[in-house]
């Protein structure tokens, strides 16, 4: 979960230069990266992950990466 916030945070940052708190964070996410915000939503109400919901938060994450490794790649 860590690294799902992380990547908000990372967003979050990257649209505005600024560091949002959870609550400020959670709502730009809702505007701006609503697919973000629906898998953050999904997983931050598990209160016991099993192996298949780490497994998917893992593909989510790596999903996310990628497509911020691409958009980077593309600026330069």
């Amino acid at each position: 979960m860590d690294g799902l916030y992380a990547f908000g945070a990372y967003l979050v940052y990257r649209d505005t230069g600024l560091l949002l708190p959870l609550g400020e964070l959670t709502g730009f996410l809702r505007s701006k990266h609503p697919e973000v915000y629906e898998v953050l939503t999904r997983f931050s109400n598990i209160s016991h992950f099993e192996e298949s919901s780490v497994v998917a938060l893992k593909g989510e994450l790596r999903r996310f990466a990628d497509r911020i490794t691409s958009s980077v790649s593309d600026r330069h």
